[in-house]
């Protein structure tokens, strides 16, 4: 199975860059599942539903974010509705959205979790690895 991993799209320089080659790199390299950062996309700040839409029916699959996904005030509802639009799991519990994210692929169960560091970042974040043992102890 070849899992794509892309890093932090920032702004309309990175968006262009993603939706002129996903495809092209799909099919060169039989890409099965394609996992973006997408936490920067909308102006190198948050993310908006129609920059998603865009990226998702280019051949994104799932969407990973980090402290700056709810900049955007459209997004925290838009969240809720996109499975595949992931918070930091281990952030404010509060915030809406999922932060693991659990599919299908080649017949294969696939789970991305999103995680957010602790070191430097605003706000309290749960530990990382006692969040990802939380998602572990699921029998899924």
């Amino acid at each position: 199975m070849n899992i794509l991993m892309i890093g932090d799209v920032v702004a309309k320089p990175g968006r262009l860059a993603v939706l002129e080659r996903i495809q092209d790199l799909r099919e060169q390299y039989k890409i099965d599942l394609a996992v973006m950062n997408a936490e920067n996309l909308a102006g190198g700040f948050s993310v908006t539903p129609s920059l998603c839409e865009q990226l998702f029916s280019s051949g994104i699959d799932v969407m990973t974010s980090g402290n700056h996904i709810f900049a955007n005030e459209e997004t925290r509802e838009y969240i809720t509705k996109v499975p595949d639009l992931l918070r930091p799991l281990n952030s404010n519990p509060y915030h809406p959205g999922s932060g693991t994210f659990l599919t299908n692929c080649r017949g294969k169960k696939i789970r991305i979790t999103n995680l957010i560091g602790t070191n430097f970042m605003p706000g309290a974040a749960e530990n990382p690895f006692f969040s990802l043992e939380k998602v572990l102890e699921k029998k899924d």
